[in-house]
């Protein structure tokens, strides 16, 4: 993800990625969209250029 990406974006590169729904994004804990969200923030440092 890059900085300034909404929650939305999270949401949809955690179902490309994770295959978790939006909606059920939508519904998790905070703890765990944040659990999300730096695991997706990893994976953009460590594979440059890819969705």
């Amino acid at each position: 993800m890059r900085q300034g990406d909404g929650e939305l974006n999270y949401a949809f590169w955690c179902f490309v990625r994770c295959g978790i729904r939006p909606g059920e994004y939508a519904s998790l804990p905070i703890r765990e969209k944040l659990l999300i969200q730096a695991m997706i923030e990893v994976w953009d440092e460590q594979t440059p250029g890819l969705p």
